[in-house]
Formats: structure tokens, sequence, C-alpha cells
């Protein structure tokens, strides 16, 4: 079912009062803080009010509240539970259900409805609390009856604050809560979601300050940017800036503007994880009602402000609180229409500052990749493009395409931040074709500047698969040496997000080594041949079977090697983020993964390690430039063949420890992964880089491996 928006605090009156005549589940949620100063309103006293209005009998059978996505209109708010939370001030409350009992619940019934209080789920862990609040197993919620709850949801930023007030600042309104995502569920199966919509300014009188309306009908989703893509959040030297609104032609809704202050008094190390541009009290908002245009757009003239201080109404005589910053500028956007708003935009945060400098300079690209002309292109892999500056994300989104020989577009995802941008294909390219990629010179800098032209170039991706080359030998290391260990990243890691495509990503690293490894035991079992050999690479105590050697004439001199490559089966593309569940069950497939490929590299170390034997060889591959300087045949009578060389079985771990949903068990399952690639890759650099005698058990050279003009007599 397509997302729908929440309703604003009249149009939730009217809904509530008078629906439309939809025969399709519906309910509005309305965030009712009893009380209507903005300051003091607090979710923790006040109460979340679901309401079904469905006109089918269709009950509500669960719902979620997701502070994050969205997201709710400033960083860092989350839910502040009982049960081991630590987010915002020192009091917390769980889930309370308040039936029939609680105060301002309305004339209707809320008889017979039900919400376990333990039964609640707080999901998604973030700064001491939670992101999300969900509840599947409510009962009676029939048309016309009410769910009244209250929980806690404090600012992360005022983390081990004292939560007697004053001071006010882990006060959570409602209003705060515009954009966070409402899902609920229904008795015949359908889902609806939507935003939280604050309260339009002309009904401050009203108690609600947040309402979420979910009915069919609703405006759909819309964008909103600053004018040539310009970045947020960010300083602006004008106190007067447009914001651009793209949608459907005809449609109208509002923009608001929201200033907040950050108030940290008593936070202990003067304020938890605090970000650049967070805030977390509103202090101000400001509607501004816009219609887009033929063209799809809207330009939107806001006017930013930065307020004094709040007065602290409950010292005597009254004074102002102390906000470390002020003039946080939260701007969101929603169409809205005779049913109730759309969902919100992301907000563009802005701060007015006299002396912010205007970048006018235009970015220039400094590399791609593949380069130019490149041949022999991964068909599986991704194109890379690096600016000389910072970049706006949605113009190079926008700008970054690649089509195949015959013009076609080819579908793929662009991702990145800052200067260097990662073009993904949806479906791996053909093998042995031609493409070429371009970056439209509409691609911004975060100050809105274009590029002075657009940037094209080709390439051609390999024939079959993938070639792993050889490495170049590090400086003063000859080749047919052995290779040392490739040290572990010492740079501080990315964060990892407690998501779904955080699980892919570490699958997708699990999936190439297990690639890679079996690429190497297909090298292998393709047998040995002269090329991979180095030159001068067998000595006397190499050979068996009859082989016998002499010190006589000098043979060829030592050559490198330049071994057969490492060819792998491109993987396939697709499983996207919405494919894989953030589960334990996920998470446990993924931990196999790893740790399959984990035994399948350390098995093939192995056998490595142990030494490759003649039957690895394939019959005739040893050439007289393969022996050791000053050594001859002189005899190689025939005889039994050794066997080759096997790849021990992994042994399978045991069950291990406990696998929890967590950001800790994702780091865990990644670097798992991570070694696996790194030990593959070194096994990879060792055999790029030539086989000698030391990697052959010693006697296992036999008369079939030398090449026919070495066996006497033949």
């Amino acid at each position: 079912m397509a997302r729908i928006a929440l309703a604003s605090a009249a149009g939730a009156a009217a809904l509530a009062l008078a629906q439309p005549a939809f025969a399709t589940p519906g309910a509005v949620l309305r965030i009712n803080p009893l009380t209507p100063d903005l300051v003091k309103a607090s979710t923790f006293s006040g109460n979340f009010i679901l309401e079904n209005v469905s006109s089918n009998n269709e009950s509500i059978t669960g719902f979620k509240i997701d502070l994050s996505d969205g997201p709710a209109l400033f960083y860092d708010f989350v839910f502040d539970p009982l049960d081991g939370s630590a987010a915002g001030d020192t009091q917390s409350k769980s889930f309370e259900f308040k039936g029939p009992a609680a105060p301002g619940a309305g004339e209707k019934s809320t008889a017979g409805v039900a919400a376990a209080n333990e039964k609640a789920k707080y999901l998604v862990p973030e700064g001491g609390g939670f992101s999300v609040l969900q509840h599947d197993d409510v009962t009676g919620l029939i048309p016309g009856r009410k769910l009244v709850f209250a929980i806690d949801v404090d600012p992360t930023s005022v983390q081990g604050t004292d939560g007697t007030p004053p001071p006010h600042q882990a006060s959570v309104s409602g209003a705060e809560l515009h954009g966070a995502t409402v899902t609920l569920k229904f008795s015949d199966g359908s889902t609806m979601t939507n935003d939280v919509v604050r309260n339009p300014a002309n009904e401050q009188g009203a108690d609600w300050k947040g309402t979420a309306t979910l009915l069919q009908g609703v405006p759909g989703e819309i964008a909103l940017s600053r004018p040539g893509g310009a970045v947020s959040p960010a300083l602006v030297p004008n106190v007067q800036q447009n914001v651009v609104v793209t949608g459907p032609a005809g449609a109208s809704g509002n923009v608001l503007v929201s200033e907040g202050h950050l108030i940290v008094t008593g936070a202990p190390g003067g304020g938890f994880d605090l970000d650049p541009f967070e805030a977390n009290m509103a202090v101000k908002f400001t509607e501004i009602p816009f219609t887009i245009g033929p063209d799809g757009r809207a330009t939107v003239l806001v006017t930013l402000t930065d307020s004094p201080p709040l007065m602290d109404p409950e010292q005597d005589p009254v004074v102002p609180y102390q906000p470390k910053e002020t003039g946080l500028n939260y701007i969101t956007a929603y169409l809205k229409n005779g049913i109730g708003p759309g969902p919100v935009t992301d907000p563009i945060v802005l701060k007015y500052d006299p002396n912010a400098t205007i970048d006018t300079t235009a970015p220039t690209i400094a590399t791609v990749s593949p380069a130019e002309e490149a041949t022999g292109v991964a068909p599986n892999g991704n194109l890379t493009v690096t600016f000389s500056e910072a970049m706006s994300p949605a113009t190079v989104a926008a700008a970054f395409t690649l089509k195949d020989a015959g013009g076609a577009a080819v579908a793929a995802d662009v991702a990145g931040s800052g200067t260097t941008f990662t073009l993904d294909p949806k479906a791996d390219l053909a093998a042995g074709k031609r493409y070429t990629a371009t970056v439209a010179a509409t691609a911004a800098d975060a100050a809105g500047n274009p590029l002075g032209g657009a940037k094209n170039w080709s390439f051609t991706t390999q024939q079959g698969g993938v070639i792993l080359p050889p490495p170049p030998p590090p400086d003063g290391s000859p080749w047919c040496a052995v290779v040392p260990q490739r040290p572990k990243s010492t740079g501080k890691p990315a964060k990892i997000k407690l998501e779904a495509s955080q699980l892919l990503i570490s699958q997708r690293i699990a999936q190439a080594a297990v690639r890679r490894a079996n690429a190497i035991e297909a090298w292998l079992a393709g047998g040995i041949v002269e090329r991979d050999l180095c030159g001068s690479a067998f000595q006397q105590a190499d050979f068996g079977g009859g082989v016998t050697l002499a010190p006589g004439t000098s043979v060829a001199p030592p050559t490198q090697a330049d071994p057969r490559p490492i060819v792998v089966t491109p993987g396939k593309k697709g499983g996207k983020a919405a494919r894989v569940k953030l589960e334990v069950g996920q998470l446990l497939i993924n931990q196999r993964i790893s740790q399959a490929a984990v035994r399948r590299v350390n098995a093939l170390a192995a056998r490595l390690d142990a030494g490759l034997t003649g039957g690895d060889i394939v019959d005739g591959a040893v050439t007289g430039a393969k022996l050791g300087r000053n050594l001859v045949i002189t005899a190689a009578p025939a005889g039994a063949a050794v066997p080759a060389s096997t790849t021990p079985a992994g042994a399978r771990g045991g069950g291990g420890g406990k696998v929890t949903v967590s950001v800790k068990q994702l780091a865990i399952n990644q670097r798992i992964s991570q070694a696996a690639v790194r030990r593959v890759n070194e096994l990879v650099d060792r055999l790029m880089r030539g086989l000698s005698g030391k990697d052959f058990r010693d006697g296992t050279i036999g008369a079939a491996d030398l090449a026919p003009g070495l066996r006497p007599g033949a």
C-alpha cells in the first residue's frame, strides 16, 4: 500500500469527526502532550492516541513508530524506555497502556482495547535509546475505538542530565517528531505508512502537537532541494534562501521552517555525541504555502531566523535558557489535499552566518575508473569518479550515467559523498563489450557550482570473467620470492549502521572471497604450465621418480614467470537490501557464509603450505629454462607419477555464541569476511609471482613433468 501522510491538527480534528466514505482501512494518530506550552509539553506525561477510522470493519492489530525513518525533524531523537536504556535525561518510561482512563482521550470509547505493556518492542539501538517502537499484539481496536498510550521520547544530546525540570531541553512535545514514520497493520493483512506532520501555526491553541493521518487518497512523496544542488547542512551568508520543491504539477502544500536551539544545560561533557547543526528544542515554526508549477517545480523563498533564548517559566524571577547554539533552521515540505498531508521530505538544515564565504569555483574531475579506453574491465565491477572538491550527491546521482555500445542506458545506482562517487550497475555488464560513461555538466559542488563541461570516457569489459592480474613486486622484492602477509588496515573503519544494506555489504564481501577461492582452485585444477614456473625454478632436491641430475653446462638464465591469469566467475548482481532482512536468521546466514569463506581460504593456504607436487604439473611443462642453473638431466626413467595435491576439507566450526541483531554482531561478521578476502588476496599474490621449487614437495617432480627434449633417450 502506498505511503500516505500525517494530518495537521485541524485537519486531524476534521478527519476524526467526519471521515470520507472510503471503504478501506484508515486511522489517525495524534500526539497530545496535554499542555499547549511548547517548552513544557512532553510525551512523557502526555498521550499518543491512535484511533481506528476504518470504514470497512477492519481492526488495527499492530503499529510501528520509527523516529529514524523519515527522519524525525531533529537529529538523534529516540525512545527512552525502562529496559536498560540510557538515552536523554535520567527519567525513562516504557510503553504505558492507558486505556479508557487516559485524560483527554476524547469522547469515543476505548473499552475493550488492549495492548500489553510488556509486548512493546524497542528496535534499532541508538545513543542509549531506540529509534523504533513496535507493538504487534494490539487487540480490540475496531473502528471507532482508540488506543491511548504514553512513552518517553528524548534527544540523545542531553544524555545523563537530571530529569527533574527545569531545564526542559529533554521535553519533546510531539512537534519535534514531524517527519517520523508511522506504520499500521490491519486485520485484513494490509498496512499503511505515513509521516507525522506538526500542527499548523494557526492552530497553536490545540493541544495536539503532531498528527498522522493514514487514509487512502492523500498526496504522494515530493523532493526538496537547494538551487543548483547546494548541500545541506550549511552556513549561508544571506538570511533569505530559496528552496526548490519537485513534484506533480498543480499540487500544493506547505514548506515548514522550524528553528531549533541546542540546549545541553547540565549534560555531562557539554552534551552527548553532538553533531554539527544539531538542535534539540523547537522554538519557532513558519509555514509557507506553495503550488507546483507546470514544470514540476516550485521555488519557495524562506527567511532564516535566529530567535533569542526562550525563557524558563519555572524560575523566579523568569530567566532565559542558555543555549549552546541558536538559529538552526530545519526546512521540510509536504503536499496536502482535502484528505490530508502527504509524506514529509528530509530536512534541509541552514544557519545564517554573514561571514560565511561563497564558493564560486567550478569543480573538476580528478580521476575516473575504469580508465579511459581501459580493456579487460571486470564485467561485475563498478565505476568510480573522483572530483576535485566535495560534491552535491543529488546532482552527481542524476549526472553519472552509463550506456552500452548501442547507446542504451544501463540501469545503475549511484552512491557516494564528498569527492568520490560510485556507479553500481544493477546487472553484470556483457563480457567483451564496449561501454561509455558520462558525468554531465550538471553535476555540482556543495555550493551549487556545476562542472565546466561534461566528461565522457569509454572502456571494454573482459571476455569471460574477472582477471586477477599479477601484482607489481614491492620495492626491492624480486619475483618468485615469498610474499609477505598483507598488513591489516590500521585506518579507522567506516561506521557500521544497523540496517539491511550493511548485511548485504558483509554478505557480498564473503561471497567475493569464496569466488576468488574457487578461482584459485580452478587455476590449480587446470594444471601448472610452463609459464606459471619461474626461470631456474627447480633444484636437485625437487626431482624424484628416477630423475638424476649432475653439475654440468649452464642452462637458460633465470627468467620471470608469466602466470596464467586467475579468472574469477562474476557474482550475480541483485540481492538488494530490500530482499535482505535485518533479523537473527539473516545474520546467522551471513556468519555461516563468512565462516565458509574463511574455511575455504584456509584450506587452500594449507594445500600450498604443504607443497604442490609433480602431479599438479601438466606433462612436459618443465623445460630446460626451469632447471636450476648448472643442472642437467642424466637419467629420467619412467615411473609412477606422484598424485596431485588436494585441497583439504575445512573442518566446520562449532555453533558459536548467541547471534544478536546488533551493530557489534554486524561488525564481527564483516571482520570475518574481510579477513577471508585479505587471506585469499595473499594467495593470489603468491601464485601470480610465479612458482618455484619451494612451492613443491621435494622429490615429487617426475619424468613425465619434463619436456620431451630433456628426457635422455627420448
